[in-house]
């Protein structure tokens, strides 16, 4: 009895042109001394050569066939390939075991090949190389994108200032861009985008959402006032509202606090009304009225000057 290797190596052009071998086994023999194999019997494997019986060229499909299909004894098989093996001549097949209870009737010995011609499919079935050559791309991978219903393509190659398809742009009739309507509309991919996200909390714009405000009870006034009419004002000529600036622990000595009222270090914020958001006021005199002090603020809402 050959091993498995053995039939491997064993060429099947050499019983003939277009010529396929099968690796039939068996797990006991009876009787023992003549080595005569008993059922069932497993068909294991197949050795088919580079080119068919009529000179086609089959070495790409045995390279990418997944399943194979062949009569045997009357009956159709699906072989599905497993692993395979690949010589000048041939290529070496290896399948998931199918069983059967019958020898070829043909077959005088282990080591002969059938003399009926049979038909392999192969499936699935390639005349060229796709999944097996590293500089080809898979199949149906490369595709063309969809197109935008609205959205045109602006030819800017000889030009950046002037492009060369302006006029249908106008018309409404250049190129449409290959660009899905959904990057405009599906929430997924505007909401970072377009919408941005939405802070619950009392976030301040160009400020750490975490950072600490401190509340004070003060006016805002334009910086063409008078810091002193500013003070002597009666409570009744000014509009009195709740303001907030960041406060810093500072101290020494093991005696650390936060501020009470705004520092030059500070950045002053008033709340937008039913918005649940801080805007930060720049370029303003702000009175503290607890302590009647008067704080310039600057483009960027921070105290340069207490007065």
């Amino acid at each position: 009895m050959p091993t498995i290797q053995e039939f491997i190596d064993l060429n099947p052009l050499d019983y003939g042109a277009g010529n396929a071998n099968l690796l039939i086994s068996s797990s006991a023999v009876n009787p023992p001394v003549d080595q005569t194999p008993v059922p069932p019997y497993y068909i294991q494997g197949l050795t088919i050569p580079i080119k068919s019986k009529n000179s086609k060229q089959v070495k790409s499909a045995l390279l990418q066939v997944e399943t194979l299909k062949f009569t045997y004894e009357g009956d159709i098989k699906n072989a599905p390939v497993i692993d395979r093996q690949v010589f000048p001549d041939y290529v070496y097949l290896e399948i998931n075991p199918l069983e059967s209870s019958t020898l070829p009737t043909d077959i005088s010995t282990v080591l002969a090949e059938t003399v009926t011609d049979e038909e392999f499919i192969f499936i699935p079935f390639f005349e060229s190389n796709f999944f097996n050559d590293d500089y080809n791309v898979l199949i149906n991978n490369n595709q063309r994108g969809r197109l935008n219903s609205i959205r045109q393509i602006v030819d800017r190659k000889n030009s950046q200032a002037n492009p060369s398809n302006l006029e249908l742009i106008i018309l409404q009739t250049a190129t449409k861009a290959e660009l899905q309507d959904s990057n405009y509309t599906q929430r997924s991919r505007i909401q970072g985008r377009y919408l941005g996200g939405k802070l619950d909390s009392k976030g301040i714009p160009g400020q750490e959402p975490a950072i600490q405000l401190t509340q004070f009870r003060g006016s805002v006034h334009p910086l063409t006032s008078n810091v002193t009419s500013i003070k002597a004002l009666n409570p009744s000529d000014r509009k009195e509202e709740d303001l907030f600036f960041t406060s810093y622990i500072s101290g020494s000595g093991g005696n650390f606090e936060y501020a009470s009222f705004p520092q030059s270090s500070s950045f002053l914020f008033r709340e937008i009304q039913e918005s649940n958001r801080f805007e930060k006021i720049t370029s303003k005199f702000v009175l503290s009225v607890e302590n009647n002090r008067v704080f310039t603020s600057n483009e960027n809402g921070g105290v340069i000057l207490e007065q």
